[in-house]
């Protein structure tokens, strides 16, 4: 996933796309990766669909860029880096546009992989047979 500013904040991270089509590419516990960040990947972990004038505090609060504050900086913010895609399109019509708002964790690649090959290993391990002991019951 490309991002204008890869600044990224600690524990949860949002990023607003503008349009639905991520809702349909991603899903809860996706990993992606982050175009020019090489350590890193994203887990994620929230997935909205809305109008960008209905964005949640809960995105501007955690949003990866600490410029998008609220909906006027975030319309600021999607006209820059979508320019060739809305140029002639009202921004009457970009507020009421829907985005896609992905709430995301940074996971660095190493512990991932380390987890997972843990994982997939005890996936296929055997389990190793168990006794079983047989009771005594006297009489008596």
């Amino acid at each position: 996933m490309r991002f204008k500013k890869p600044v990224f904040r600690e524990g949860l991270n949002f990023t607003v796309r503008l349009g639905e089509d991520w809702k349909s590419e991603l899903s809860l516990g996706d990993v992606f990766c982050l175009e020019g960040v090489d350590d890193k990947i994203g887990y994620v972990q929230k997935l909205y669909v809305c109008k960008l004038e209905d964005v949640p505090q809960e995105v501007f609060d955690r949003e990866h860029d600490s410029r998008v504050r609220d909906s006027y900086l975030l319309l600021t913010t999607l006209l820059e880096v979508y320019a060739d895609k809305l140029k002639g399109i009202p921004t009457e019509d970009v507020r009421a546009s829907p985005v896609t708002c992905i709430g995301f964790y940074l996971v660095d690649v190493k512990e991932a992989a380390e987890l997972w090959i843990a994982e997939e290993e005890e996936r296929t391990t055997e389990p190793e047979p168990q006794e079983t002991q047989s009771e005594n019951l006297g009489s008596g």
